[in-house]
């Protein structure tokens, strides 16, 4: 999907344009927490200058956990910047 994302303008044009119909939808604004999994897809959103979200956050993907107790720990990540997000309410 990043290769097609990088490399096809019109790809890449036409998705961003569904999601901010979709952002419009849902009511979200600049300042609007958006929660991203991975580092990829926050690099996506914070570099898109169509979007102008300014409280963009992630968690690793839970496929990058490589450890025992991968579930708990993405779990608690997941809670922990969510946290942080329920602060700015």
């Amino acid at each position: 999907i990043l290769e097609k994302w990088y490399g096809d303008e019109k790809f890449r044009d036409k998705n961003i344009q569904d999601l901010m119909k979709q952002f419009k939808i849902l009511g979200v604004k600049t300042l609007t927490p958006i929660l991203c999994i991975g580092k990829k897809t926050r690099e996506l959103f914070c570099c898109e200058p169509k979007f102008k979200l300014k409280k963009v956050e992630f968690v690793n993907h839970s496929n990058s956990y490589r450890m025992p107790g991968a579930k708990r720990k993405f779990v608690s990540d997941v809670k922990k910047v969510g946290r942080k997000i329920s602060k700015t309410f």
